[in-house]
């Protein structure tokens, strides 16, 4: 697991990283704490600060980070992090990553200033400070946002926050009723249904403990501790430049590779966008998805019913779009389709198939703590303007 701190210089990446390492190893977990700018001294080269400077300097952290990460080391890392694609690709190479942004206003940090940055500036001692001459584009896929008033808060009850958010949720002790979407077959014989009733406990606690058991499970099958990079599951099918590949999962990788990393305003983002609605509607209708489509994403002629490694493509590109965008259609066509491959044997021996499964059941995980985090804000704010 590989938590990362981002935010202008002052936001308290490095306090709050210290503080939430300290809580985590309070917990019992053994957990390693890199700072972006000590990282700087390890190679005594005198890398500056200009965006080219920063962006090498991001580059060697998130080399150094995934190497640790495939040893299962776990990792703090508080890193000012102005490059969104490097920060994708930390998503994509990582088992599990953790995004944080402290958002501090920049006339607060001016006010902190504990290394003299902004003050430097001001007197035209040095350039290059993000957020007053380098913009800060955060992007919109953090896990985790704390912002105003938050932020202002004691660092140890920011690493309270988010080491709350990194916690796994509970399985159930025997209370609610078990895990209603289970016991057959969805593939063979789908359902509709709708996750109206997720915010009753009995919900929750049928599903955590239905989907803690399959990740187990899952886990041991793949011969790994922790789940593989949510990027394995699209691994494998390049997506073509110059011809239309009505393979499911080379359209897949194509939708996750745009959901990561296009810009908002593009035409390949808003096409990738209104793709990835029309198989959400073709799998919420049907339950179906085919290894081959033609160019108006029709069934190709003799296409079959994709194996399970279509479904985990579909699946990571579900999540790619929750992370973009926040919208629940993704997340409950996740949950559904998480159903469904759960509900169905997987062959004997596929330990690359129980990995990327395993990817899946960690990010709807993720994805289930959003959106309880928003109902959590919600009904605060709507008891606080009651008050």
């Amino acid at each position: 697991m590989i938590v990362w701190l981002i935010g202008i210089s002052g936001a308290g990446k490095t306090t709050i990283g210290r503080a939430l390492v300290d809580k985590l190893r309070a917990d019992g977990r053994s957990v390693l704490f890199i700072d972006g700018d000590e990282i700087r001294t390890v190679w005594k080269d005198n890398l500056g600060h200009s965006v080219e400077a920063r962006r090498r300097n991001h580059s060697r952290l998130s080399q150094l980070c995934k190497v640790l990460d495939q040893d299962g080391v776990d990792i703090v890392v508080s890193a000012l992090s102005i490059f969104p694609d490097l920060r994708a690709w930390n998503r994509r190479n990582f088992n599990r990553y953790f995004e944080v942004y402290l958002d501090l206003p920049v006339e607060e940090a001016r006010r902190r200033d504990p290394k003299g940055i902004y003050a430097k500036r001001d007197r035209g001692e040095t350039g290059d400070v993000v957020g007053v001459d380098i913009p800060f584009p955060f992007g919109d896929t953090v896990d985790l946002h704390i912002a105003m008033p938050d932020i202002l808060g004691p660092p140890e009850t920011i690493a309270d926050a988010i080491a709350s958010a990194l916690a796994p949720s509970a399985p159930a002790s025997g209370h609610g009723e078990p895990y209603r979407y289970d016991g057959r077959d969805l593939f063979e014989d789908p359902e509709s249904y709708e996750f109206a009733p997720c915010h009753e406990p009995g919900f929750f606690h049928g599903w955590r403990a239905h989907r803690a058991a399959a990740t187990t499970r899952f886990l041991a099958a793949a011969g790994r501790r922790s789940a593989p990079p949510l990027g394995d599951c699209v691994a494998g099918a390049p997506a073509s430049a110059d011809a239309f590949d009505g393979a499911l999962q080379a359209i897949m990788h194509r939708l996750y590779m745009a959901a990561e990393a296009a810009l908002p305003d593009s035409q390949e983002y808003a096409h990738a966008k209104r793709t990835m609605d029309e198989f959400v509607k073709k799998f919420e209708i049907f339950r179906r998805l085919f290894d081959r489509y033609d160019e108006r994403l029709r069934r190709a002629d003799g296409a079959a019913v994709v194996d399970i490694h279509g479904y985990c493509a579909f699946g990571a590109a579900l999540v790619a779009f929750h992370r973009r965008t926040g919208v629940p259609i993704y997340s409950s066509t996740l949950l559904k389709l998480i159903d469904a491959i759960l509900s169905r044997e997987m062959e004997q021996g596929d330990a690359e198939a129980a990995g990327k499964i395993a990817a899946l059941l960690q990010a709807e995980h993720d994805a289930v703590r959003y959106w309880e985090r928003h109902t959590e804000t919600v009904l605060r704010n709507r008891e606080d303007g009651q008050s």
